[in-house]
């Protein structure tokens, strides 16, 4: 049995990204393991100089120590589940067994637990952590062996979470999420409250807040043009959130992943 079987991941960075038609990623010499996932949309990924086409369905895998760079195909800009982990000490040397790019398909089964994955990150409930390392193992072991898997989740609030996560930007309208999930207009709201612990407010900005992280990791957009592009009009009220989920101003914003207080 491979000692990567036994092994003790920590995820340093997960997002559900969206590529603008400019993104990319400039050639660095990562100190993680990276793990993404594309689910539409197209990228160019340099690993060590060799250049890998991802289409959805693709699988990437770079080791840590490897020399990573990556384009989106302006055209068909990607959109993909990246993750970020480190193994301790005792397993630096481990490689997963896992090609560059390995294709796997759009799975429904694992297409669910990425979407679990990032409603819990977002979230951030107490506990988290050990749930997110048991569901990213989860991912991981679909990844290398594709089976079926069974979730029970209320069929209505996942429906809420993936309308707020595909229409971040706009305005949303109560009315328009209780039609979708056939609930009174009001129940709606103390629904999801009840069930997620979160206002749908609260919940859409920590979408919205999580994709302005992404962004402003990027370097290439002032805070005022993130504020607006993830769905906020007023800077000021930008900058209050984004301090009240993350902890700092979003001027301070300056390394590649959010760190948790």
């Amino acid at each position: 049995m491979g000692k990567w079987l036994e092994i003790d991941p920590k995820i340093i960075y997960f997002v559900d990204r969206r590529c603008l038609p400019t993104w990319h990623l400039p050639a660095t010499n990562i100190s993680f393991h990276d793990l993404t996932f594309v689910y539409s949309g197209a990228a160019v990924y340099y690993i060590n100089g060799r250049s890998y086409r991802l289409e959805a369905g693709d699988l990437l895998y770079a080791p840590a120590g490897s020399v990573r760079k990556a384009i989106t195909k302006a055209e068909r800009p990607m959109s993909c589940y990246a993750f970020n982990f480190q193994l301790p000490p005792y397993q630096r040397d481990i490689i997963l067994p896992l090609e560059t790019v390995n294709t796997i398909g759009l799975p429904f089964e694992l297409l669910k637990q990425y979407r679990e994955f990032t409603y819990l990150w977002l979230e951030k409930r107490p506990g988290y952590l050990l749930k997110a390392r048991a569901l990213f193992l989860l991912i991981l072991y679909h990844c290398l062996f594709p089976f079926a898997q069974n979730y029970g989740a209320d069929w209505r609030i996942s429906r809420i979470k993936e309308y707020l996560l595909k229409n971040y930007r706009e305005r949303v309208r109560i009315t328009e999420l209780a039609r979708l999930v056939r609930l009174n207009p009001v129940y709606c709201g103390a629904y999801f409250k009840k069930e997620t612990g979160f206002t749908i407010k609260a919940y859409l900005n920590r979408i919205r807040i999580q994709k302005a992280c992404d962004l402003l990791a990027a370097g290439d957009y002032t805070v005022s043009e993130v504020g607006y592009y993830c769905g906020f009009n007023d800077p000021y009220y930008f900058s209050k959130i984004f301090k009240e989920i993350t902890g700092r101003a979003p001027s301070r914003f300056t390394t590649g992943h959010v760190e948790d207080e």
